[in-house]
């Protein structure tokens, strides 16, 4: 919380002193009127730090969120290559063994490889 009180009384104090590179940056947007767009602007920094800061904690959120989309699929990927042997397991019953289709599997598109592989019940 101190952080978001900190960028606060920054933004809010440099919207107060700065009026005049307010002024100079808004000239391409408001043109004659940026000097008066400044003073506005210098006049409500409690509501627009209030928005900046509210802007960055949404982006700061949604960066999170995408980095933390991003590891997970990797790692859940990782994870069933290391558990299963593969992304994708074929399971069946002993009357129906998807062993014995090891070829029309072979033949699914998208498949780099095909393996049977035996359960390891000794643990």
């Amino acid at each position: 919380m101190s952080l978001l009180r900190i960028s606060h009384y920054t933004l809010s104090s440099a919207l107060g002193r700065g009026r005049g590179f307010l002024a100079t940056a808004l000239r391409l947007v408001a043109g004659a009127l940026s000097e008066i767009v400044a003073v506005s602007l210098s006049r409500q920094k409690n509501r627009l730090t209030h928005g900046v800061v509210l802007l960055l904690v949404a982006i700061s959120f949604a960066t999170s969120t995408a980095v933390f989309d991003t590891t997970y699929n990797a790692q859940s990927l990782v994870d069933a290559e290391l558990t299963n042997g593969a992304d994708v397991t074929a399971t069946g019953s002993t009357a129906f063994a998807p062993g014995n289709l090891l070829a029309q599997l072979k033949a699914l598109s998208g498949a780099a490889a095909v393996q049977p592989m035996l359960p390891n019940f000794k643990r």
